[in-house]
């Protein structure tokens, strides 16, 4: 019998079993997968490896059992799956064994294809997956809420203590560290208190090229003609550029950009927009941290950091996307640095625009109080579109507190 087809009949038998949520195939094929990277570093036979992460937790369909006895029963019926399948007989023993060894924290399996499984297996329960299984895991057997709670304080670091690559030791303390800050933001009590901002708090975003700066003096020069206070403000702030160059100078990371943002904006928090704020101003902001989203964050996780990373900041009140074409944005950018005779930067290329623009459609998409603004148009014109944005969120003069 070919091995693909005995590898799909293993898999079959697999399917035949209900073993929940936290042991379904997804968490299986992730063991296989690891398990067959790990032979490719240590040995072991290839054939041992895939059929015992394939059948290690058939055991789990019996709730009742634990540890070493939910793996003995996964030995029972691994070894029913394997006759059944026509699996080398050869080797169906050494499967066994890898399977009934897997399972034990303190217990340092006997052949090489144990201990891989071991590695396999545990690797998929630390981070964001090893929350999400335990609480399936937990769901599935009746815990409660303290037994779930001392699985990721106290078995977790078990099973991590447990590990004998280095590889995988390396992967389970760095992803325990969000297990860490999971458990420490779950003791924050919730709070009703959300401090009340009498000011109004307006964002102008798009990518280079877009008019915002013109637009945010324009939009300045209305606010103080109606007599009402405003306050301009440009991120990252004008004086943090020349540490911000001098950093780039020595090192190009986007990652080290994101944070320099982000420590730039709280200190602008702090010291300008949240006291203007308080005291009825009306802020006008050029940039927020969905800049740093669209520009900086480079992976799923970076934007969700971005966003995490951001609690400090209140809820912008209006949202204004200058959006314009790319090739209209280069067109001005050009112009813009011929004045200035300065090149251009790496955020002002064409195709950087583009996928500049398409991840702001992404991202405001999502968010609140956002009018999108059509700035092909004169400046005269797109602050036209502005005011008129301005007047139907806050009325006709835009705000409350006059000087």
């Amino acid at each position: 019998m070919e091995r693909l087809e005995i590898e799909n009949k293993l898999w079959q038998g697999v399917d035949n079993a209900v073993v929940g949520a936290s042991h379904s195939d997804d968490h299986l094929k992730r063991v296989v997968a690891t398990g067959l990277r790990f032979q490719r570093l240590y040995g072991g036979d290839e054939e041992i490896i895939t059929a015992a992460a394939i059948l290690h937790d058939l055991g789990r369909a019996d709730k009742q059992l634990r540890g070493k006895e939910s793996a003995l029963e996964s030995v029972h019926r691994a070894r029913l799956v394997l006759e059944e399948t026509g699996f080398p007989k050869e080797k169906i023993d050494a499967v066994c064994q890898a399977i009934s060894e897997h399972d034990q924290p303190e217990f340092t399996p006997s052949t090489i294809e144990g201990k891989i499984l071991k590695e396999a297996d545990f690797l998929d329960g630390f981070g964001a997956r090893g929350i999400l299984r335990t609480l399936l895991w937990s769901g599935e057997r009746g815990e409660t809420m303290e037994e779930t709670m001392h699985r990721l304080r106290v078995k977790m670091p078990a099973r991590i203590a447990g590990l004998e690559f280095p590889e995988s030791k390396k992967i389970a303390e760095r992803q325990y560290r969000f297990v860490e800050l999971f458990l420490s933001l779950l003791e924050e009590p919730t709070s009703l208190e959300t401090e009340k901002l009498t000011g109004k708090y307006i964002v102008i975003e798009g990518t280079s090229g877009s008019g915002k700066d013109v637009q945010a003096e324009m939009l300045v020069g209305w606010y103080r003609k109606q007599g009402i206070k405003v306050r301009l403000v440009h991120e990252p702030t004008p004086d943090t550029k020349p540490t911000l160059a001098s950093w780039r100078s020595e090192i190009d990371d986007h990652f080290m950009d994101m944070f320099f943002y982000i420590a730039d904006r709280r200190r602008i928090m702090s010291k300008e927009i949240l006291p203007a704020l308080r005291a009825g101003e009306t802020v006008i902001d050029v940039r927020s941290w969905i800049d740093t989203q669209v520009y900086e964050a480079e992976t799923k996780q970076e934007e969700a950091l971005v966003r995490f990373l951001h609690a400090f900041v209140p809820d912008m009140d209006l949202i204004l996307w200058v959006d314009v074409e790319p090739e209209e944005a280069i067109k001005r950018i050009e112009r813009r640095l011929t004045e200035e005779n300065k090149p251009f930067s790496k955020f002002e290329s064409l195709a950087k625009i583009e996928s500049c623009r398409k991840r702001y459609r992404e991202i405001l998409g999502k968010l609140n109080n956002v009018v999108k603004i059509n700035g092909m148009s004169s400046p005269e014109s797109v602050h036209e579109e502005i005011l008129k944005a301005v007047e139907d969120e806050f009325g006709s003069q835009g705000g409350i507190s006059l000087c």
